[in-house]
């Protein structure tokens, strides 16, 4: 037996911003989801070995992102998809 199964994943921060229509608002908390998993890696494997620190790069990466998402929300709206795979054996 085997199931498929595909579905969207709930992105709390534009409900949020549908809800309130705060747009500096979404901008910010999503900004903060992104740095929360992102900045380890883009310090490690992007912003390492430059001409300025990569705490430095971070934050205007971040500060940049959060411009552009207050400027045009829909820029920051992602949709994400999980595909659940079940099976058992006979």
């Amino acid at each position: 037996m085997q199931k498929v199964e595909i579905g969207e994943v709930a992105n709390p921060y534009w409900e949020s911003f549908d809800q309130s229509g705060d747009a500096v608002a979404y901008a910010k908390s999503y900004t903060a989801f992104v740095r929360a998993f992102a900045e380890s890696t883009l310090s490690q494997h992007l912003f390492v070995g430059g001409a300025r620190p990569a705490e430095e790069l971070n934050s205007e990466f971040s500060q940049r992102l959060e411009a552009a998402i207050a400027k045009n929300p829909k820029q920051g709206r992602y949709r994400a998809w999980i595909l659940r795979l079940i099976l058992a054996r006979k």
